[in-house]
């Protein structure tokens, strides 16, 4: 095919590709997820004392009814379900962990078979065990191969420039990606914001388009390494999705022992809230709040501790889903491939 093309690269991380803010991606996937959900609790209670300054009302509607008793009744009701809701997804995950023989045998024949596939194009040829080291080594095979390409080809043509151009940007992409790989453990979010942004379907694409609109004319030492690139990165796609599918497992298990924790202090405040406390006898107020609602606001808070918990893993969890949703040489969102061979 002897029509010219010029290919267009994305920004190297999720953030920059995406063109968000950094604190919206912050809150969404990097930051601790027990300070997200200790802002939501923040949140709330600065709600609720906005609206006891600034919106209509009396403070004797919770002296002289049973609002504190309604209120934290159904706090309660909505811990038990939300601890529930969590505890049989946990029992989801830990289902796929048990399984006969025969399922645990097939299973770890194709793990052994991939890792076997791995190893014919890495060097040394065995697949390190720990996933960080394992996605680090798929891309240094990348960039290794892009050298290939970026050393074979010496002409001054509009190829040559192209295939130059895809191997520089590959070559800086993969050593940035390797650097944030490395000494990485799984269960932290790190490995997985890492694999996140290497764009490997944008790459297949990419190397895919120059072969062939230029394959007449690239040298055959350039094009065999652009297999190999295509080769490599059609494994690290599967790779990036089955740690991806762990950690979403590990997440949970962890999500499920902090609401076990927090939910047990949140029923015993609640049901102190219903059955002990009375905001009649408090008559002290504090920054000219109310010190009966402040104390009903603060305790209102604190029982939603669970559920912040709850929140803040789920946001990450399924704001990673969303941008993960095609693996494969698929891309999602909106970028200038569609007319390129056009």
């Amino acid at each position: 095919m002897s029509d010219e093309v010029e290919v267009s690269y994305p920004e190297d991380t999720m953030r920059e590709r995406r063109d968000e803010s950094q604190v919206r991606k912050w809150v969404l996937i990097d930051a601790n997820r027990l300070v997200v959900a200790a802002g939501f609790l923040l949140l709330v209670f600065g709600t609720l004392m906005a609206l006891h300054f600034f919106a209509p009302g009396t403070i004797q509607k919770l002296n002289t009814t049973q609002a504190v008793s309604n209120v934290f009744g159904s706090v309660i009701i909505v811990v038990v379900t939300g601890v529930t809701l969590v505890l049989t997804i946990a029992q989801l995950v830990i289902s796929r962990e048990v399984g006969p023989l025969s399922d645990q045998r097939q299973q770890m024949t194709h793990s052994i078979a991939f890792r076997d596939d791995v190893g014919e194009m890495i060097e040394p040829p065995v697949s390190p065990p720990e996933p960080s080291a394992f996605l680090r080594e798929l891309v240094a095979a990348v960039t290794a191969r892009a050298s290939t390409i970026e050393d074979a080809v010496e002409d001054d043509s509009q190829a040559a420039a192209e295939l130059r151009k895809f191997a520089e940007k590959t070559v800086e992409h993969g050593e940035q990606v390797q650097e944030d790989l490395a000494e990485e453990e799984f269960g932290t979010f790190e490995v997985i914001v890492a694999a996140l942004n290497y764009n490997y379907s944008w790459k297949m694409y990419a190397a895919q388009l120059l072969d062939t609109v230029y394959g007449d004319d690239v040298p055959e030492e350039a094009e065999q390494a652009l297999d190999e690139v295509v080769e490599l990165l059609s494994l690290f796609g599967p790779a990036r999705e089955h740690f991806k599918t762990l950690y979403f497992q590990w997440e949970v298990i962890e999500l499920s022992k902090y609401m076990l924790y927090t939910s047990m202090f949140a029923l015993g405040l609640a049901a102190y809230m219903v059955l002990v406390f009375d905001p009649t006898r408090i008559a002290w107020t504090f920054l000219g709040a109310d010190g009966g609602f402040l104390l009903a606001a603060t305790a209102f808070t604190l029982t939603l501790t669970p559920f912040g918990m709850l929140l803040s893993s789920i946001m990450r969890m399924i704001t990673v889903t969303k941008r993960t949703l095609a693996s494969g040489p698929f891309i999602l969102r909106k970028t200038q491939a569609a007319d390129a061979l056009h």
